[in-house]
């Protein structure tokens, strides 16, 4: 079967709160909105609220230089709403 990335995200988090090794706190923010924040993928599985460039991919760790990476943002989806 063919699984993409907010699928196998959504099934660890209802995964945690069965088997209750989260917090009454954790359950309540996981009971809110999602937030996701992938690299670029095909299969992602929901469309990007917005996307950002990060500077953290390490060039050279000697001269402390770092490279640009796309970040893709997903806020504010609930299940219902994709």
């Amino acid at each position: 079967t063919e699984v993409d990335l907010r699928s196998a995200l959504d099934s660890r988090q209802q995964s945690l709160q069965s088997e209750e090794l989260l917090s009454k706190a954790l359950l309540k923010l996981f009971a809110g909105q999602s937030g996701y924040y992938w690299d670029f993928t095909d299969e992602a599985g929901m469309q990007s609220t917005y996307q950002q460039r990060r500077y953290d991919q390490p060039l050279s760790r000697v001269r402390w230089q770092f490279a640009e990476r796309q970040e893709y943002v997903c806020l504010g989806q609930s299940e219902e709403s994709v």
